[in-house]
């Protein structure tokens, strides 16, 4: 399999795991991280950012043992690109 199909199958990977793991609160709403005063957008985004953690996509590169997901770069930037889509909608 050629390295571009790999990224392909990856991207797919990380959308899905997005689309399942952003909360339900979140989807389609533009709220501010640190400012939004809705209580729902407050749990929601604190269960965004363990969903996150728990993954390791806070961290990608860094290695597992360091709560990272252990990517490498080509992946790293396939996950910032995935979590900017949502992004600009949680800013």
């Amino acid at each position: 399999m050629s390295e571009a199909v790999d990224m392909t199958d990856f991207r797919a990977e990380v959308r899905a795991w997005v689309e399942a793991n952003l909360p339900e609160a979140l989807k389609g709403v533009s709220v501010a991280m640190e400012a939004d005063p809705d209580p729902a957008h407050v749990e929601a985004l604190e269960q965004w950012r363990e969903a996150l953690a728990s993954k390791g996509y806070g961290a990608p590169t860094w290695p597992t043992e360091y709560g990272g997901a252990g990517l490498d770069q080509p992946q790293a930037r396939v996950v910032a690109q995935v979590s900017g889509i949502v992004s600009t909608l949680i800013r």
